[in-house]
């Protein structure tokens, strides 16, 4: 008899948690889940049938202990400005669940203590790992930088005309799709064995070059904005949306585990 695995989803209406609940409902053959979701109003969640949904949120002790009852594993998104309720929520799933996946921030940088991380996102979410890290559960970090979905953003721009503003036009960022950072969570929330026999995983989120926000521009705007194009823009388009889908066809790589070091020390997963 197979023995059931149930997994809360916190954040499982969010961009990354919903795809994370839909491919762990998608499952393997012969592994039976049972799939656990927090969010703050079921009534209005749409999540799929099966699911079983929980009312509540990070912000509510009570909540989340019942939540956390039972629960074989933990994919964790952090919700607010600072860390200052991390303690509470770090040691709820201290007593229930063995293994817990985070999804950070690309802001945290290494071998910096949070409170000397320079942004402000790398400072709560380094808290926040630090304190998951002592708690004696088996984590992982995923560290993403930019969601493809934040392009949504322009799409109001475009409709309204051909000019896209934006700060920081000539950073690069490296677009994460969230069913890839969904893949690589999924992935570490279904690893099979004992506590800390496998290492903890942190995705080299983006793997390749940053695409700058000028060189994005309209270039998006046949799929945010129903087919409003910009005419100096009309041959990058195509070329835009043909590396979007060579990252969506790559980014399936990241749920495939990589060499595995000792036991305790992060590792990058790359797309090959």
């Amino acid at each position: 008899m197979t023995a059931t695995t149930t997994i809360l989803v916190t954040g499982a209406t969010g961009n990354v948690g919903r795809q994370v609940v839909s491919r762990l409902l998608a499952g393997r053959p012969g592994h039976q889940r049972q799939i656990r979701a927090l969010t703050r109003d079921p009534a209005t969640a749409a999540l799929p049938d099966g699911v079983d949904v929980r009312q509540g949120d990070l912000a509510d002790p009570a909540a989340l202990e019942a939540a956390l009852k039972g629960a074989d594993a933990v994919f964790l998104m952090w919700p607010f400005h600072d860390a200052g309720p991390a303690p509470a929520v770090v040691d709820a799933p201290t007593w229930h669940t063995g293994r817990v996946v985070f999804l950070s921030s690309g802001a945290v940088q290494d071998g910096v203590a949070p409170e000397r991380q320079p942004h402000p996102v790398g400072r709560s979410h380094a808290r926040v790992e630090q304190l998951i890290e002592r708690s004696g559960l088996v984590w992982t970090h995923l560290r993403p930088s930019t969601f493809a979905a934040n392009t949504l953003w322009w799409a109001d721009q475009i409709r309204a005309g051909d000019v896209v503003r934006g700060a920081y036009g000539a950073v690069p960022m490296a677009l994460l799709h969230e069913a890839d950072i969904a893949a690589v969570a999924v992935r570490a929330l279904t690893l099979r064995g004992r506590a800390n026999e496998f290492p903890a995983w942190e995705p080299a989120a983006g793997g390749g070059r940053g695409v700058t926000l000028e060189r994005l521009g309209v270039n998006r705007s046949r799929g945010v904005a129903g087919g409003r194009h910009g005419t100096r823009h009309g041959d990058r388009g195509q070329v835009r949306v043909g590396q979007a889908a060579r990252l969506r066809r790559n980014g399936r790589g990241l749920g495939r585990p990589g060499p595995r070091p000792a036991p305790g020390r992060r590792h990058q997963i790359r797309r090959p």
